[in-house]
């Protein structure tokens, strides 16, 4: 993860072709907005969910051509 040192803002790049979902976990519905994120991506951390099968989720915003949304995504598709 990097930091950026004006915003303080911790950002996450997109491993895998990963899905953004409304809440932390595979059994909740995909963001309409951008079901998937492309490898490379990069999105905005903001906070850590553990999901039922006890994997950390990211809550992150994603900034695209669809404007902005907040979604999560499991910790193993981010670095």
């Amino acid at each position: 993860a990097t930091t950026n040192s004006t915003t303080k803002k911790k950002t996450y790049t997109v491993t895998t072709d990963a899905y953004a979902r409304k809440y932390a976990g595979k059994e909740y519905a995909k963001l309409e907005s951008y079901p998937l994120l492309k490898e490379g991506t990069v999105v905005t951390y903001l906070a850590t969910v553990k999901a039922r099968d006890g994997v950390d989720w990211y809550r992150v915003k994603i900034d695209g051509k669809k404007g902005k949304k907040v979604g999560y995504i499991s910790s193993k598709c981010l670095k």
